[in-house]
């Protein structure tokens, strides 16, 4: 599950897949993603290659989505 919080409320977002997706992007808004570029680039790899990415792979996926002002970033 991923629980966001937006305009004062909890979202628990249930998932298909066996693995969840965190932008800076709300999943819990209309907009889904937010139309988020990153956000689509991760889960467009990770059903590619059925979530499965040695630790490596995982960082150097989410370095390709980095921006400049990315400060971190995280694979549990």
């Amino acid at each position: 599950m991923l629980v966001e919080y937006y305009q004062g409320n909890m979202y628990v977002l249930p998932n298909a897949d066996p693995w969840h997706i965190a932008t800076n992007y709300l999943r819990c808004t209309p907009n889904g993603d937010g139309g988020c570029t990153r956000f689509n680039t991760i889960s467009e790899r990770l059903t590619a290659t059925g979530g499965k990415l040695i630790p490596g792979e995982a960082m150097e996926l989410l370095s390709e989505v980095s921006q400049p002002f990315t400060d971190w970033s995280v694979v549990f």
